[in-house]
């Protein structure tokens, strides 16, 4: 049931968000924690891109994932004029470094990657908001877990969602590794 095609009645967070009190904002986080935790619930055979595409690779080690979209970019930046080459083999190198990392990696699962307002919908429920659907899957990948927490909270001054109750909900569901933040300092590069 992770992935629905079908549409779903609800409003794009990024319209709500800003309209809500501290405890509506606490719930919604909460949810969104408890979703993202059921959603990786849900094993796979492989790592790897979750639809068949540009440059997509499946594999049974989350290294050889991670240095194929490295190695990736690495081509993409070496086309652009400025781009400093160093910073890109330094960063090459750190991934090559951090394999220590990649081995404690968790099994396949779904991550979505891109978990900004603009891909959540919410629905009033009586006098609250409800996480109703997780939208735009186009950069979903099937990943390490912490892969997911990445990408999140770009913006600390007004953090969507709420660090503090989305990992309370998330950690409902699942133990986080005693790597995790090596893992998603790692994953950020």
């Amino acid at each position: 049931d992770a992935l629905i095609l079908r549409y779903v009645e609800g409003v794009s967070a990024d319209q709500v968000w800003p309209t809500l009190g501290a405890a509506q904002r606490q719930q919604i986080s909460l949810e969104l924690g408890r979703i993202v935790a059921a959603i990786q619930a849900v094993r796979w055979p492989l790592y790897g891109d979750l639809l068949p595409g540009h440059g997509f690779l499946e594999s049974s080690r989350w290294a050889d994932v991670v240095l194929h979209r490295a190695s990736a970019l690495a081509d993409r930046a070496a086309q652009m004029p400025n781009f400093p080459p160093h910073l890109l083999d330094g960063i090459i190198a750190m991934l090559n470094d951090g394999d220590a990392l990649f081995d404690t990696a968790s099994p396949p699962t779904l991550t979505h990657t891109d978990l900004t307002p603009g891909n959540v919908l919410l629905r009033r429920v009586g006098d609250a908001w409800r996480v109703v659907a997780l939208i735009d899957w186009n950069r979903a990948l099937i990943a390490d877990a912490v892969w997911e927490f990445a990408d999140l909270w770009h913006d600390p001054s007004d953090p969507f969602p709420w660090v503090a109750f989305f990992m309370e909900g998330y950690r409902e569901r699942h133990e986080l590794p005693h790597d995790f933040r090596m893992r998603q300092r790692l994953y950020r590069l």
